[in-house]
């Protein structure tokens, strides 16, 4: 929460013009951006390659979802931006995961993906 909290101080806030519109972009973090791309990852991979061994699993999955934000390119993203991303998509993703596998639960690492979206 102290990164999310730091993450919301250093780009001046959320850019919302309305609380229904804050409720929407919330929404659509929840339900579609965060939900799915943390069973896929964190669900789906952790625990096809969690028989690899631990550190494969964390890695591999990170490595995965990190690549998936290259497709920033194709959305007009700079190249330093886009791989600013992937690191830190990386990065992210490790924290995900060993969330995911300590404490058992996809809840957490959804919940924490959302929030680290919606406040970025």
């Amino acid at each position: 929460m102290v990164v999310l909290t730091l993450l919301l101080i250093g780009n001046d806030g959320i850019s919302v013009s309305s609380v229904s519109e804050l409720l929407l972009v919330l929404g659509t973090q929840i339900l579609v951006v965060a939900f799915i791309e943390e069973m896929v990852f964190r669900g789906f991979m952790i625990n096809i390659l969690i028989s690899k061994g631990f550190k494969v699993a964390v890695i591999t999955s990170s490595f995965l979802f990190a690549l998936t934000h290259s497709l920033q390119l194709l959305g007009g993203q700079s190249i330093e931006d886009t791989l600013l991303q992937i690191t830190y998509a990386f990065f992210i993703g490790m924290v995900l995961s060993l969330l995911v596998v300590n404490n058992q639960s996809i809840i957490i690492a959804i919940t924490f993906h959302d929030l680290n979206n919606f406040l970025l």
